[in-house]
């Protein structure tokens, strides 16, 4: 993973953690059919990245994982009353979504920890450092995004059939 150079000192918390940036292009691209494998991957990478976390601590973490985004887009369309799939998405916009997803998935996190997995002792501190990392993953998501979409109407400019 991209954080894993900047760890913070929990075990659990990237200071950039990319997927969250996928689970949002993902959700704005595919919608609903994207949820399974939003879970699928986050129960993979937890699998791979956490082997100490038991299979029903890992199912609970996942699913929060793969529904924190879809949760937080259908809450900024409801309440700023746009469109995220518009492609005039302004960037203020696209901040409003990356705060919003940042905070809803760490307070879902940070819940599922103190209600379910207490053993892990998440604090207030962990909650600070995973809505840090999220909103890192989300821009260079979208950083990411915007080069590879600019680097295709150059090439697309280029080349005339």
């Amino acid at each position: 993973m991209i954080g894993h150079d900047f760890r913070t000192h929990n075990f659990y918390i990237d200071l950039v953690f990319l997927p969250s940036g996928l689970r949002i292009l993902g959700f704005l691209i595919w919608r609903e059919k994207v949820i399974p494998g939003l879970f699928l991957g986050a129960l993979l990478t937890n699998f791979i990245y956490h082997p100490d976390l038991a299979l029903p601590e890992n199912i609970v973490i996942s699913a929060t994982s793969a529904y924190s985004g879809p949760l937080t887009c259908y809450l900024v369309e409801y309440f700023k009353k746009t469109n995220l799939l518009s492609t005039s998405l302004k960037f203020s916009e696209l901040i409003y979504l990356c705060v919003t997803y940042a905070f809803i998935n760490a307070l879902l996190h940070f819940l599922e920890f103190i209600l379910f997995l207490q053993h892990l002792k998440f604090s207030w501190k962990h909650f600070v450092e995973m809505f840090i990392g999220d909103i890192n993953g989300i821009l260079v998501a979208i950083i990411i995004l915007k080069t590879f979409i600019y680097c295709l109407k150059l090439t697309s400019k280029h080349h005339h059939f």
